[in-house]
């Protein structure tokens, strides 16, 4: 049996995971849920998506945010992704 991948889906809860997270010493990760409000295949070849979401748990208070991720692994239970700063 194929494992299915993780479907990231609008108006859904996810778990963010940030490593190694903020700048600061220690650098810990970080962990917020965030709600998808948006999930948009760039159709570059190159596995890149942009990400719509609010942060519920920003340092600075509750967010939106829109950024563009590569995708480095994608599985069943998880995605992993580079944050495209400045693309």
């Amino acid at each position: 049996m194929v494992n299915a991948k993780l479907q990231l889906t609008r108006r859904h809860w996810y778990s963010w995971q940030m490593l190694p997270g903020y700048f600061g010493e220690p650098r810990v990760p970080y962990f917020s849920p965030i709600w998808v409000k948006e999930v948009t295949p760039r159709k570059t070849g190159k596995g890149i998506l942009t990400l719509g979401f609010i942060n519920t748990l920003y340092a600075e208070g509750v967010q939106d945010f829109t950024l563009d991720l590569r995708i480095l692994k994608h599985e069943g239970g998880y995605l992993v992704s580079e944050i495209l700063y400045g693309q």
